[in-house]
């Protein structure tokens, strides 16, 4: 086949989307202070990597490295990962602005969200990192959905979040 044709297909293809979102409304960010996405918790691994776990108990887990572990392997793990499915809530900083009859108005949109948290054994205890995918669902002229985007950066809240539920759980465990 011409490798022209093709090229000029998937260009095609990948240019679609964007102009056909073009009349959507644009998604602005509220500016807030830099949170935290990472944390060096001064326990034990199996310890932290429970609180992880506890703390995502009401998230459907799509991949975890290693996948399966006993108890005892897990004594003896430094460094393991997991990947969340999309969790669905409504963004506390993506929104569009609009007006009604000359007045300033705002609406904040859906979104969802994927966790990636690596917990890895460091001087000093286990540090967690915390890595978040957010899309966005654009809302057409007439106000209903046009389908979920990646607009800018990944709220920062988000990972704080899953640190500070973390670090709740931590404080919560009965001590081993």
């Amino acid at each position: 086949m011409n490798p022209r044709i093709i090229s000029a297909s998937i260009l095609i293809l990948l240019a679609g989307p964007i102009v056909g979102c073009s009349s959507l409304p644009d998604v602005k960010t509220q500016s807030y202070a830099r949170s935290k996405d990472h944390q060096t918790f001064e326990y034990d691994f199996p310890i932290v990597w429970k609180a992880v776990e506890s703390a995502l108990i009401q998230t459907k887990i799509i991949e975890k490295d290693p996948t399966h572990v006993t108890t005892l392997e897990l004594q003896k793990l430094s460094r393991r990962s997991l990947k969340t499915d999309w969790i669905y809530s409504q963004s506390r900083v993506k929104y569009i602005a609009y007006d009604v009859n000359g007045y300033p108005r705002k609406t904040y949109l859906q979104n969802r969200y994927k966790y990636q948290v690596l917990a890895e054994s460091v001087l000093g205890g286990v540090r967690v990192q915390v890595t978040t995918t957010e899309e966005v669902e654009r809302l057409n002229p007439q106000g209903s959905p046009a389908g979920y985007a990646t607009i800018g950066e990944p709220d920062p809240s988000i990972a704080s979040d899953l640190i500070d539920k973390i670090n709740s759980e931590l404080r919560s465990a009965p001590p081993s």
